[in-house]
């Protein structure tokens, strides 16, 4: 079984720049996110919209020797779909946000772990916030529910699976006791918080 990596990329930009281009602390933020994606993974994905994004990345996917995927405006689940169904096999595949560069490489494997005996891993709130870019899916269980789903919602489309793992967030402060891994940098003021938070740890 393959591992393999997709990061997602189509989110509104910051101050006119592409959301995983934003610096922090002098570096795009998608670096820290691939930064955390285990040495195991087999080949790394960055999922864009069109051309001009595809340009835009490509740096950052020659850094880290990862492809670039032409998505187009399809949702998350379609787009998880196309790729999947373009890579064959039976595979898992680590799915994350462009703009969480607070993510730890432990965590990451973690989820490739689980999926060694549950179809998906999905962290959730109490209240049932589930957080699809933060989890990882077994290719052929994520196909054959989306066949089955009568929308493209990945609620709808997780709903179609079987043995999935529900991980409530609290159980994930093993890995980062204030759960930091899990913030997405979407504006100017949580790009400092980021900043405050990545500056405070390098001086431990």
């Amino acid at each position: 079984m393959g591992r393999l990596a997709v990061i997602m990329t189509d989110f509104k930009e910051i101050a006119g720049k592409e959301r995983g281009l934003y610096p922090i602390n002098n570096r795009p933020v998608m670096e820290y996110v691939l930064e955390s994606i285990p040495d195991e993974v087999e080949e790394i994905m960055i999922s864009v919209l069109g051309e001009k994004e595809a340009e835009a990345y490509s740096p950052l996917a020659d850094k880290f020797l990862a492809r670039i995927y032409l998505a187009g405006d399809k949702m998350i689940g379609p787009q998880l779909a196309s790729i999947m169904e373009e890579c064959h096999g039976e595979d898992t595949f680590l799915v994350l946000p462009c703009d969480a560069p607070l993510l730890k490489m432990e965590y990451n494997s973690f989820l490739f772990d689980v999926c060694r005996k549950f179809s998906a891993a999905i962290p959730r709130t109490p209240d049932d916030k589930r957080y699809y870019l933060f989890s990882s899916y077994r290719s052929s269980e994520f196909l054959s529910a989306y066949n089955k789903s009568s929308t493209l919602e990945m609620d709808e489309i997780v709903s179609k699976m079987h043995n999935v793992l529900f991980i409530n967030v609290n159980a994930l402060k093993i890995f980062d006791d204030k759960l930091n891994m899990l913030l997405r940098v979407t504006s100017i003021e949580e790009a400092r918080r980021a900043e405050r938070i990545i500056k405070s740890k390098e001086k431990e």
